[in-house]
């Protein structure tokens, strides 16, 4: 058997003897390469710099990823744009370990679909995080055509101010394990799940950002992790299923923390404002937006009837 779409056929090599050989899938011939892919390879570039601590300076230049560039412990990169760096694999960069750094300034990062990577675990992200690492963005836009914009895990820690995440195929930014995660005047756009979903232990902390036109909510939290918003807008979510902001512990051991300030607004919302469901600790703001709007819900079925998609 071979890859998606393709596979083996019989070859005639003469004197009656046949060998197997593999048969491209269709997707190599049918989608021609992106003309950014064509750009200079950064891969080198970085590589060269990981260990020195030097910045790479984009000078307006764009740039082509193709393969996954991995910030091991110990090593860290800083890149200063203007300028662009658009890839294709599982994702543009991974960093990973202990004291490994990510530091990105003024650049857009493109983190395009593959016809090779159609299952769910398989679309990947522009930015994976794991172990205790950290990475830091100022004045980006990121953005991945089918996967996550940032993808954190474990005790990973990420920092946005100023940045865009537009159009990202499933949620902008996710936070499994108990990651931290700070965004300061950010905007998330047209999301196709959610603008952010937080499990686990993760905490998630957001400053005069912007929301909009999700998929299905803005914020989603649960198990025990904690969302902080503080002069936040949430609007124009998709789905009537779902609520803007849904902050949720229904197992023995959940406990989840919701805190909003005075200055977060919702409007246009499909569904529902806010949720809040199970053993949740919620802000004075929370409390009296759930006691006096008609948009809010202090306890939903929505997680028990949301179908398993609903929650990345």
């Amino acid at each position: 058997r071979g890859e998606r779409g393709g596979g083996f056929y019989q070859e005639n090599v003469g004197s009656g003897h046949k060998r197997a050989v593999r048969r491209a899938p269709a997707c190599e011939f049918l989608r021609p390469l992106a003309p950014e892919l064509l750009a200079q390879d950064f891969l080198p570039m970085a590589q060269a710099v990981l260990d020195t601590g030097e910045t790479i300076q984009l000078n307006g230049g764009t740039y082509s990823l193709r393969d996954e560039l991995t910030i091991e412990t110990g090593q860290s990169l800083t890149i200063r744009g203007p300028g662009r760096i658009v890839g294709d694999g599982h994702s543009l960069f991974k960093v990973r370990g202990l004291r490994a750094f990510l530091n990105v300034e003024d650049v857009e990062l493109l983190h395009l679909g593959s016809e090779l990577r159609q299952e769910r675990r398989e679309l990947g992200s522009a930015i994976l995080v794991q172990g205790k690492s950290k990475a830091g963005f100022v004045n980006c836009s990121i953005r991945s055509e089918q996967g996550f914009g940032i993808w954190l895990v474990q005790r990973a820690n990420a920092t946005a101010r100023s940045c865009r995440f537009p159009d990202c195929g499933r949620s902008a930014i996710v936070a499994f394990g108990r990651p931290r995660l700070s965004l300061q005047d950010c905007d998330i756009t047209d999301a196709g799940v959610h603008g952010v979903c937080a499990r686990g232990g993760s905490r998630v902390v957001v400053d005069a950002s912007r929301i909009q036109n999700c998929g299905q909510r803005g914020f989603f939290a649960y198990h025990n992790a904690t969302l902080e918003l503080r002069g936040t807008s949430i609007s124009g979510t998709r789905d009537p299923r779902f609520s803007a902001v849904q902050v949720e512990a229904l197992g023995p051991a959940d406990h989840a923390t919701l805190t909003m300030d005075a200055f977060c607004t919702f409007s246009d919302n499909q569904g529902a404002d806010l949720t809040v469901t199970g053993d949740v600790t919620c802000s004075d703001a929370v409390a009296r937006y759930l006691g006096e709007s008609t948009h809010a819900l202090g306890e939903s079925q929505e997680s028990k009837d949301a179908p398993a998609e609903s929650q990345e």
